[in-house]
């Protein structure tokens, strides 16, 4: 949706009708298939002056957002409790996309963690 919002990457030089249509019917499909949504927002310079350099997952606003939205993501199913599994995605090509997916191997390693946001604990 990025690039197709920013006609980018494989959506450089397409004309605005065909854009808007292509925005339309992509909006069309996630409509078919949400149970819910949710958004974080914040001061990016506030995070980045007070965030804690040392702990991966908190350097920047971007990971921290994310992990702002799979707590809300875990609070949501506990409080209606529901049994969805949760499939987290991240935008290709952030410069910070990697410090999320780092905070989601930790994440996936640690059953409290999984619980928190929203991803089923297994035992094997």
């Amino acid at each position: 949706m990025r690039d197709l919002t920013h006609r980018s990457r494989a959506f450089r030089g397409i004309r605005s009708e065909e854009q808007q249509r292509l925005v339309i019917e992509a909006v069309k499909i996630i409509n078919r298939r949400i149970s819910a949504g949710f958004a974080v927002s914040c001061n990016i310079r506030e995070v980045e002056l007070l965030s804690p350099k040392w702990i991966r997952g908190f350097r920047h606003a971007y990971a921290l957002c994310c992990h702002l939205s799979m707590v809300a993501v875990g609070n949501f199913l506990s409080k209606t409790g529901s049994a969805d599994r949760v499939n987290y995605v991240f935008e290709s090509g952030h410069p910070h996309e990697a410090e999320a997916r780092d905070f989601m191997r930790h994440a996936v390693q640690n059953s409290d963690i999984r619980r928190a946001i929203g991803i089923p604990v297994m035992h094997f």
